[in-house]
Order: structure tokens, then C-alpha cells, then sequence
């Protein structure tokens, strides 16, 4: 089994959706929680300059719905028909619209 490696701020946000797939699929991982404050410096180290990554084995996958995507195939979430899969990715795309708008509530 591959290693997992998450790393996203201390928070819920774009890293809430990809905790749900490792333990609904039961993905051992470990996570790295980034404070806000630490933020400013690890940015520009960190490749892309956002989170969350995802490290698989030592190497680095960026972008949130990329992860979440290659999580839930592994995870088994992915039907095979390729309709059903398109749906499901309207649903993680309302997902993050939704997400979003508390974002700007807040």
C-alpha cells in the first residue's frame, strides 16, 4: 500500500472532502496541519504555493479536486459508467461552490 501524506491548514475547508474519502475508504494516511501563522514562510516552499497536497510515495499531487478525484478511485467511490462518474463530479464541484460561499459569508 502506497503512502499517504496530506498537508492543508488547520482547518476543514478544501481538506475536509479528502479526510471523508482516506476513512470512508479506509486509506491509512498521515496528515500534516499547517497553522495560518506558519503559512506566509511555508508558502513559498510549498510547490504551486497552495494547499492542500497530497505526497503519494514521495511524490506530490497539487490541487484539491485532483486529489480527491485520484482518493475516490482508489477508494472504490468512482462508478465505472462514465455518466455516473460525471455526476458524482458535479456533486464534489457544488461541494466546493458551496464551500465557497461560507467563505464569503464568513
Amino acid at each position: 500500500m502506497p503512502e499517504y501524506k496530506l498537508t492543508y491548514f488547520n482547518g476543514r475547508g478544501m481538506g475536509e472532502l479528502i479526510r471523508w474519502i482516506f476513512l470512508y475508504g479506509k486509506i491509512p494516511f498521515t496528515q500534516e496541519r499547517v497553522e495560518l501563522s506558519e503559512w506566509p514562510e511555508r508558502k513559498k516552499a510549498t510547490l504551486g504555493g497552495k494547499l492542500p497536497t497530497l505526497e503519494v510515495d514521495g511524490e506530490l499531487l497539487l490541487q484539491s479536486s485532483a486529489i480527491g478525484r485520484y482518493l475516490a478511485t482508489k477508494a472504490g467511490l468512482v462508478p465505472q459508467c462514465s455518466w455516473r462518474a460525471a455526476q458524482c463530479d458535479a456533486l464534489v464541484d457544488t461541494f466546493k461552490d458551496v464551500l465557497f460561499a461560507l467563505f464569503d459569508i464568513v
